[in-house]
């Protein structure tokens, strides 16, 4: 493996960790709003 290759692979996870961290952070701003939380 070379580190070009190691470089573009921890790119492309990192991209899909911010998408789906950025999903996450919808989906509970979303239901935070619906009651789920104690406030």
């Amino acid at each position: 493996m070379t580190a070009v290759r190691a470089v573009d692979v921890a790119m492309v996870v990192i991209v899909v960790v911010m998408i789906m961290v950025a999903i996450r952070a919808v989906d509970m701003g979303l239901l935070g709003h619906a009651g789920v939380t104690p406030q």
